[in-house]
């Protein structure tokens, strides 16, 4: 069964970085095998006050893809730069199943 991934990010405290963390970040992603759904766009709240500053929703084909994807040392080692730049929070959820 697949898996969404979601990230909140907020406070981009060093642009620069988390540009560089971004574009170190989707070959990972994409080597084990996440297809991106969101990346960033300008959220709009429409229910309640919920404003992050981007998202991202990434789709796996299971958690356990996903869980390597970010427990791998290639992810692991440019994730610094991501916990430096901005303030984030990430998820993982299943998708609707139709019932």
């Amino acid at each position: 069964m697949s898996v969404l991934f979601i990230a909140e990010i907020n406070d981009i405290t060093d642009p620069v970085a988390y540009a560089e963390y971004g574009r170190l970040a989707q070959p990972i992603i994409r080597a084990h095998g996440g297809r991106y759904l969101v990346r960033g766009g300008a959220p709009r709240a429409i229910l309640g006050d919920w404003a992050p500053t981007r998202l991202i929703v990434i789709e796996f084909d299971s958690e356990a893809q996903a869980r390597a994807c970010f427990e791998s040392p290639e992810y692991l080692a440019i994730a610094p730069l991501r916990e430096r730049a901005t303030r984030s929070h990430a998820t993982l959820v299943d998708p609707y199943d139709g019932e």
